[in-house]
């Protein structure tokens, strides 16, 4: 295993830490686990958002317009007395916002209908929280319990991102992968050549850095068969690995 990889498991494990931290120290500002699970759903579901408008172009409206939703979703879930007085019919309209908007970029080719299905349905299930425990929310010294909620394992489930701009819950995610190794590694490979015809060398680092959510020695492995068909040529050692397009491609 080689350093590179190392320091990013390590960067990896401390997001993790610190994200989990972050929640767990902010968890005192919410009113009960009603209003700390709309918000940290809310979270999630922005999260994810930007994960798969992050493939549009910087400039589509689309893509600003689901992540103005998106964040604004957070703002009102953050204030939960609020959202009780009058934000109610504002949060569910800004979820049947992103629902449309989505249908639409699915339409449009902008993003895959598994996508636009299942952001859909997370989004749906939120508006459909908040409707229902509107009044719990607010009040504190409520707990969540899984009574309460008709489908736990459809609203809670964290949403994953496979390296193909495809969001899939649970283990279904890793099987999907599997299936679709191949499939994917075509898609990495034509996201270095397109980035090489704008630059000169790239290193790992800037790899992982356009293809969000892909494992260091996953690319590492890509960029490695890559130089193996000769379609790259690799440069240094260690940190100061750099690839480039061979002279024939």
């Amino acid at each position: 295993m080689t350093d590179t990889i190392k320091d990013d498991k390590n960067n990896d494990f401390e997001k993790s830490r610190l994200h989990t931290s972050i929640f767990e120290t902010t968890s005192t500002l919410f009113s009960n686990s009603y209003h700390t699970f709309i918000v940290r759903k809310s979270e999630r579901l922005a999260s994810a958002l930007y994960v798969i408008t992050g493939f549009m172009p910087s400039e589509e409206p689309v893509r600003t317009r689901l992540r103005v939703c998106a964040l604004e979703l957070i703002t009102r879930s953050a204030s939960p007395f609020e959202l009780k007085e009058t934000g109610k019919e504002r949060f569910e309209a800004r979820c049947a916002e992103i629902i449309t908007i989505l249908q639409t970029a699915h339409h449009a080719g902008l993003i895959s209908g598994m996508n636009a299905k299942l952001i859909s349905d997370e989004y749906a299930s939120l508006a459909a929280f908040v409707r229902a425990h509107l009044e719990k929310i607010s009040e504190r010294g409520y707990d969540l319990k899984k009574s309460t909620v008709s489908d736990p394992k459809t609203i809670s489930t964290p949403i994953r991102h496979n390296g193909l701009g495809l969001l899939q819950r649970g283990s279904n995610a890793q099987r999907t992968e599997t299936k679709g190794m191949n499939s994917d590694f075509n898609y990495r490979k034509k996201i270095i050549l397109d980035t090489l015809n704008k630059k000169p060398n790239i290193s790992l680092r800037d790899v992982m850095s356009f293809i969000p959510d892909v494992s260091g020695k996953t690319v590492q492995r890509d960029l490695l068969a890559l130089v193996s068909e000769g379609v790259l040529v690799k440069k240094g050692d260690r940190r100061w690995t750099t690839y480039s397009k061979a002279p024939s491609h």
